[in-house]
This record gives C-alpha cells, sequence and structure tokens, in this order.
C-alpha cells in the first residue's frame, strides 16, 4: 500500500485529490480505488503520475517509515481521526459501541 499513501502524499501537497489527479491524467476514481486497495498501476501510467509530481517511479513505490507530526500521531493516525471526525455522530457512536470502547467515549 505505500504506491497509495505516496500518490495520496503527493496529491496532498498539490492540494488536489486524487480523484482529480487521476482523471487530469485520463485514469478514473475507480482506479484510485483500486489503488487505494493495494493494486499498482500500469507502469506507463506510473510512468505519468510520477511525471506529473516530478518524481520518479521508485519514489512513487517507496515504502516510508511512519512519520509523526510533533504530536505523536503518524500521518495514519491523523487521516484516521480526521475521517472518524467527518462521520455523523451516531455513526461514530455505533462504532465506538461496536469495538466495545470504554464507557467515556461512547
Amino acid at each position: 500500500m505505500s504506491f497509495y499513501y505516496n500518490y495520496l502524499d503527493y496529491c496532498n501537497k498539490m492540494k488536489k485529490s486524487p480523484s482529480k489527479v487521476a482523471e487530469e491524467l485520463g485514469s478514473s476514481r475507480a482506479s484510485v480505488n483500486r489503488w487505494k486497495n493495494g493494486s499498482l498501476p500500469t507502469d506507463a501510467m506510473l510512468i505519468k503520475i510520477a511525471q506529473y509530481f516530478g518524481c520518479n517511479v521508485e519514489q512513487l513505490k517507496a515504502e516510508k517509515p511512519a512519520t509523526d507530526n510533533g504530536d505523536g500521531l503518524s500521518e495514519a493516525d491523523v487521516q484516521l481521526i480526521s475521517w472518524f471526525r467527518s462521520l455523523p455522530q451516531e455513526k461514530q457512536k455505533a462504532i465506538l459501541t461496536s469495538l466495545d470502547a470504554p464507557e467515556g467515549l461512547v
């Protein structure tokens, strides 16, 4: 999944959505979903993406160590919290209940 996280990082730096970048490169939202689920783009698409971002294919596919942004949270932690906060309260409560979260969180 390192490709997708690197792709997402480059998209965020350009302040563009992953779907928007894919569209600009002639790909689709469905492709982005496949990448998110662990598939790699074709070699030709990897080259187009690398050229678009001004990097090389190896950088797109590179494993990056989890980094912390100064508050002890990795980028994955920040993304999870952001996603959770974007959910309606009833969905948040349902998730916490299903995970047997401590009383104070539910």
